[in-house]
């Protein structure tokens, strides 16, 4: 840590990680694209769609990622992609069997993939205008202003 706290290689790191992980998921979608159609719930129409949607949003913010290009508009849709599984595939799946340990399982990674999403794509984040921020409370101070 240190003065070197704030440098922007931990982040470019964690975006390189996660957006590496984005691919391989979306190749595994494409791949398995029958199995994944499986698992989404009867109610939801156009069930083979969805596969390919995922994995096209999967590929198309890891390369956002990868490359730095339009990565908090990307991180946010994909968060906010991730978050809606939770009420429309976990839950459900939940309460009809509350002692199923998988699903509280999957309806967690579901979360937890959103807010990492959410994380890697915003932070940190540099006030709009105004000079460079040196401090968490400087920055602050220029947020508020």
């Amino acid at each position: 840590f240190g003065k070197d706290a704030r440098s922007e290689v931990p982040v470019r790191l964690g975006r390189s990680i996660y957006g590496c992980m984005l691919v391989v998921f979306a190749l595994v979608h494409f791949q398995f694209r029958d199995f994944i159609a499986s698992m989404i719930p009867d109610w939801m129409p156009f069930a083979a769609l969805w596969p390919w949607f995922t994995a096209t949003a999967n590929l198309t913010v890891g390369l956002s990622f990868l490359t730095g290009i339009k990565t908090q508009l990307g991180g946010a849709l994909l968060g906010a992609m991730y978050f809606s599984w939770v009420p429309i595939v976990h839950l459900p799946r939940i309460l009809a069997s509350p002692t199923d340990v998988s699903e509280w399982t999957a309806g967690a990674l579901a979360i937890t993939l959103a807010g990492a999403a959410w994380l890697v794509s915003w932070w940190p984040r540099e006030p709009a205008i105004g000079p460079a921020a040196t401090s968490i409370s400087e920055e602050r101070r220029a947020l508020s202003d």
